[in-house]
Protein backbone atom coordinates (compact mmCIF):
# COMPACT_ATOMS: atom_id res chain seq x y z
CA UNK A 1 0.00 0.00 0.00
CA UNK A 2 1.24 3.34 -0.77
CA UNK A 3 0.05 6.80 0.48
CA UNK A 4 -0.84 9.03 -2.17
CA UNK A 5 -1.39 12.68 -0.81
CA UNK A 6 -0.58 14.38 2.50
CA UNK A 7 -3.33 17.29 2.34
CA UNK A 8 -2.76 19.96 5.31
CA UNK A 9 -6.32 21.43 6.20
CA UNK A 10 -7.53 24.42 8.13
CA UNK A 11 -6.72 24.07 12.19
CA UNK A 12 -4.18 21.72 11.90
CA UNK A 13 -5.93 19.11 10.43
CA UNK A 14 -4.37 16.73 7.79
CA UNK A 15 -6.17 14.76 4.96
CA UNK A 16 -4.15 11.48 4.02
CA UNK A 17 -5.36 9.46 1.36
CA UNK A 18 -3.86 5.96 0.35
CA UNK A 19 -3.77 4.13 -2.86
CA UNK A 20 -6.77 2.04 -1.80
CA UNK A 21 -8.70 5.36 -2.69
CA UNK A 22 -9.64 5.46 0.88
CA UNK A 23 -8.76 8.71 3.56
CA UNK A 24 -7.90 9.57 6.62
CA UNK A 25 -8.39 12.70 8.79
CA UNK A 26 -4.89 13.22 11.57
CA UNK A 27 -3.87 15.90 13.65
CA UNK A 28 -0.87 17.61 11.64
CA UNK A 29 1.01 16.89 14.93
CA UNK A 30 0.15 13.01 14.46
CA UNK A 31 1.61 13.54 10.63
CA UNK A 32 4.80 14.62 11.80
CA UNK A 33 5.29 12.38 14.96
CA UNK A 34 4.29 8.93 12.56
CA UNK A 35 6.50 10.51 9.87
CA UNK A 36 3.61 10.23 7.12
CA UNK A 37 5.24 11.45 4.19
CA UNK A 38 3.84 11.72 0.49
CA UNK A 39 4.55 8.41 -2.01
CA UNK A 40 5.78 6.35 1.47
CA UNK A 41 5.06 2.97 0.89
CA UNK A 42 3.31 0.93 3.98
CA UNK A 43 2.61 -2.29 5.41
CA UNK A 44 -0.98 -3.14 6.76
CA UNK A 45 0.27 -2.98 10.58
CA UNK A 46 1.46 0.93 9.82
CA UNK A 47 -1.65 1.13 8.28
CA UNK A 48 -3.67 0.11 11.13
CA UNK A 49 -1.33 2.33 13.47
CA UNK A 50 -2.38 5.22 11.23
CA UNK A 51 -6.29 4.50 11.28
CA UNK A 52 -5.95 3.75 15.12
CA UNK A 53 -4.66 7.35 15.52
CA UNK A 54 -7.30 9.07 12.99
CA UNK A 55 -9.85 7.44 14.80
CA UNK A 56 -8.25 8.78 18.35
CA UNK A 57 -8.03 12.19 16.82
CA UNK A 58 -11.56 12.42 15.46
CA UNK A 59 -12.91 10.90 18.68
CA UNK A 60 -11.05 13.60 20.87
CA UNK A 61 -12.32 15.93 18.79
CA UNK A 62 -15.58 15.18 18.89
CA UNK A 63 -15.36 14.72 22.72
CA UNK A 64 -14.19 18.18 22.87
CA UNK A 65 -17.09 19.48 21.08
CA UNK A 66 -19.75 17.86 23.59
CA UNK A 67 -17.86 19.13 26.59
CA UNK A 68 -18.02 22.55 24.83
CA UNK A 69 -21.42 22.69 24.76
CA UNK A 70 -22.22 21.14 28.25
CA UNK A 71 -20.68 19.22 31.24
CA UNK A 72 -20.72 15.53 30.43
CA UNK A 73 -20.67 12.86 33.22
CA UNK A 74 -17.82 9.90 32.43
CA UNK A 75 -20.68 7.81 31.44
CA UNK A 76 -22.64 9.65 29.64
CA UNK A 77 -19.77 10.91 27.31
CA UNK A 78 -18.92 7.67 26.52
CA UNK A 79 -22.62 6.33 25.20
CA UNK A 80 -22.05 9.44 23.00
CA UNK A 81 -18.65 8.53 21.58
CA UNK A 82 -20.17 4.88 21.20
CA UNK A 83 -23.09 6.69 19.09
CA UNK A 84 -20.79 8.82 17.13
CA UNK A 85 -18.80 5.47 16.46
CA UNK A 86 -22.27 4.41 15.55
CA UNK A 87 -22.88 7.06 12.83
CA UNK A 88 -19.75 6.30 11.30
CA UNK A 89 -20.47 2.75 10.71
CA UNK A 90 -17.97 1.14 13.19
CA UNK A 91 -19.66 -0.46 15.62
CA UNK A 92 -22.79 -1.72 14.27
CA UNK A 93 -24.49 -4.70 15.93
CA UNK A 94 -23.30 -7.86 13.42
CA UNK A 95 -21.08 -5.76 11.58
CA UNK A 96 -19.12 -7.91 8.84
CA UNK A 97 -15.80 -7.21 8.60
CA UNK A 98 -14.31 -6.89 4.93
CA UNK A 99 -10.82 -6.54 2.81
CA UNK A 100 -12.39 -3.47 1.74
CA UNK A 101 -13.40 -2.00 5.17
CA UNK A 102 -11.62 1.56 5.73
CA UNK A 103 -10.95 0.98 9.42
CA UNK A 104 -9.33 -2.57 9.48
CA UNK A 105 -9.51 -2.71 13.20
CA UNK A 106 -11.38 -4.83 15.88
CA UNK A 107 -13.87 -4.10 18.27
CA UNK A 108 -11.42 -4.54 21.05
CA UNK A 109 -9.66 -1.76 19.16
CA UNK A 110 -12.39 0.37 19.23
CA UNK A 111 -13.33 -0.17 22.75
CA UNK A 112 -9.68 1.02 23.40
CA UNK A 113 -9.66 4.19 21.44
CA UNK A 114 -12.96 5.04 23.29
CA UNK A 115 -11.46 4.34 27.05
CA UNK A 116 -8.17 6.25 25.69
CA UNK A 117 -9.82 9.19 25.26
CA UNK A 118 -12.01 9.47 28.17
CA UNK A 119 -8.94 8.75 30.02
CA UNK A 120 -7.81 11.57 28.40
CA UNK A 121 -10.29 13.89 29.91
CA UNK A 122 -10.33 12.81 32.73
CA UNK A 123 -7.21 13.33 33.31
CA UNK A 124 -7.19 17.27 32.25
CA UNK A 125 -10.51 17.30 34.01
CA UNK A 126 -12.54 17.84 31.13
CA UNK A 127 -15.37 15.31 32.54
CA UNK A 128 -15.68 14.95 36.33
CA UNK A 129 -18.91 13.26 37.81
CA UNK A 130 -19.13 15.54 41.03
CA UNK A 131 -19.09 18.38 38.95
CA UNK A 132 -21.58 17.07 36.47
CA UNK A 133 -23.83 16.40 39.29
CA UNK A 134 -23.86 19.55 40.48
CA UNK A 135 -24.48 21.09 37.25
CA UNK A 136 -27.16 18.94 36.49
CA UNK A 137 -28.90 19.66 40.18
CA UNK A 138 -28.36 23.67 38.96
CA UNK A 139 -30.34 22.68 35.52
CA UNK A 140 -33.37 21.03 36.74
CA UNK A 141 -35.63 23.56 37.80
CA UNK A 142 -37.90 22.30 39.82
CA UNK A 143 -37.02 18.95 40.25
CA UNK A 144 -37.61 16.82 43.08
CA UNK A 145 -34.07 15.40 44.58
CA UNK A 146 -35.09 11.86 44.41
CA UNK A 147 -36.16 12.33 41.05
CA UNK A 148 -32.89 13.96 39.95
CA UNK A 149 -30.88 11.11 41.59
CA UNK A 150 -33.20 8.68 39.90
CA UNK A 151 -31.86 10.19 36.58
CA UNK A 152 -28.38 10.50 37.35
CA UNK A 153 -27.96 6.73 38.37
CA UNK A 154 -30.28 6.14 34.86
CA UNK A 155 -27.28 7.78 33.19
CA UNK A 156 -25.20 5.94 34.77
CA UNK A 157 -23.14 8.02 37.53
CA UNK A 158 -22.24 6.34 40.65
CA UNK A 159 -24.41 5.89 43.60
CA UNK A 160 -22.09 7.89 46.19
CA UNK A 161 -21.03 10.81 43.78
CA UNK A 162 -24.94 11.29 43.69
CA UNK A 163 -25.52 11.28 47.82
CA UNK A 164 -22.64 12.94 48.66
CA UNK A 165 -23.25 15.73 45.69
CA UNK A 166 -26.99 15.68 46.63
CA UNK A 167 -26.57 15.86 50.60
CA UNK A 168 -24.46 18.56 50.52
CA UNK A 169 -26.90 20.63 48.44
CA UNK A 170 -29.40 20.14 50.50
CA UNK A 171 -27.40 21.01 53.47
CA UNK A 172 -26.43 24.55 51.78
CA UNK A 173 -29.87 25.16 50.51
CA UNK A 174 -32.77 24.28 53.22
CA UNK A 175 -35.78 24.69 52.64
CA UNK A 176 -35.45 24.55 48.83
CA UNK A 177 -37.35 21.25 48.31
CA UNK A 178 -40.38 22.78 49.94
CA UNK A 179 -39.99 26.21 47.70
CA UNK A 180 -40.25 23.80 44.96
CA UNK A 181 -43.18 22.33 45.96
CA UNK A 182 -44.85 25.19 47.04
CA UNK A 183 -44.12 26.83 43.37
CA UNK A 184 -45.41 23.66 41.67
CA UNK A 185 -48.56 23.72 43.79
CA UNK A 186 -49.61 27.13 43.08
CA UNK A 187 -48.94 26.22 39.66
CA UNK A 188 -51.55 24.07 39.57
CA UNK A 189 -54.69 26.28 41.65
CA UNK A 190 -56.24 28.94 40.79
CA UNK A 191 -56.24 30.16 44.69
CA UNK A 192 -55.81 28.59 47.80
CA UNK A 193 -59.64 28.02 47.96
CA UNK A 194 -58.73 25.10 45.92
CA UNK A 195 -56.52 23.48 48.59
CA UNK A 196 -59.48 22.94 50.65
CA UNK A 197 -61.07 20.66 48.33
CA UNK A 198 -60.55 17.10 48.75
CA UNK A 199 -60.31 15.77 45.55
CA UNK A 200 -58.31 18.56 44.60
CA UNK A 201 -55.62 18.41 47.34
CA UNK A 202 -55.34 14.60 46.76
CA UNK A 203 -54.92 15.07 43.37
CA UNK A 204 -52.01 17.48 43.57
CA UNK A 205 -50.18 15.24 46.29
CA UNK A 206 -50.55 12.61 43.94
CA UNK A 207 -49.23 14.09 41.44
CA UNK A 208 -46.11 15.75 43.44
CA UNK A 209 -45.33 12.45 44.97
CA UNK A 210 -45.31 10.76 41.68
CA UNK A 211 -42.63 13.70 41.00
CA UNK A 212 -40.53 12.01 43.68
CA UNK A 213 -41.26 14.41 46.39
CA UNK A 214 -42.15 13.14 50.22
CA UNK A 215 -45.87 13.07 50.79
CA UNK A 216 -45.19 14.44 54.55
CA UNK A 217 -43.42 17.14 52.90
CA UNK A 218 -45.93 18.20 50.34
CA UNK A 219 -48.98 17.62 52.92
CA UNK A 220 -46.98 20.06 54.82
CA UNK A 221 -46.46 22.91 52.90
CA UNK A 222 -50.15 22.54 51.69
CA UNK A 223 -50.96 23.07 55.51
CA UNK A 224 -48.54 25.64 55.65
CA UNK A 225 -50.11 27.34 52.82
CA UNK A 226 -53.66 27.60 53.78
CA UNK A 227 -52.92 29.39 57.01
CA UNK A 228 -50.96 32.20 55.38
Amino acid sequence: MKIITVKIKANGKCVVEFSNKKKLVLWVDDVINLKIKKNQEIDEKFYKKIVYTSLLYLLKDYGLRQVAMSPKSFPGLKKKLIQNLKKREILLPNKIWDQDDKWKLGKEDFEKIIEEVLEDFRKNKLIDDIEYVRFYIKKSGNKSFRQISYELRREGVGKEVIKEKINKWVRLNTGLEEEKIRKIIFKKIKDKSDLLDFKKKNKIISALYRKGFAIDQVKRVIDESIKK
